[in-house]
């Protein structure tokens, strides 16, 4: 996202700084400190539309769900699903 848009970038600063949300072995170490502990998971602020125009929201709300999609698809013991993201074209 921070190569696609520039709004937004001090979230996405403070965001990269938070190990659990960027770092997938951080975030397990976390989660295996509560048994059966998972998550539903989705995207961080701020929303979609506001990354970008009517005509590119939709498209990232695309990557959004597939990103989200793989990781579901990846680890199901840990992430049981995820919030889609909309986008009107």
């Amino acid at each position: 996202m921070l190569s696609i848009t520039d709004r937004s970038a001090a979230m996405q600063k403070r965001v990269r700084n938070i190990p659990s949300i960027m770092d997938l072995d951080v975030r397990f170490r976390f989660m295996d400190r509560f048994e059966d502990y998972v998550q539903v998971i989705s995207l961080p602020a701020p929303p979609i539309e506001v990354l970008g125009d009517a005509q590119k929201s939709p498209e990232y709300a695309e990557l959004a769900n597939d990103g989200m999609a793989e990781l579901v698809a990846k680890h199901p013991h840990r992430f049981p699903g995820f919030i889609r993201q909309l986008a009107h074209e």
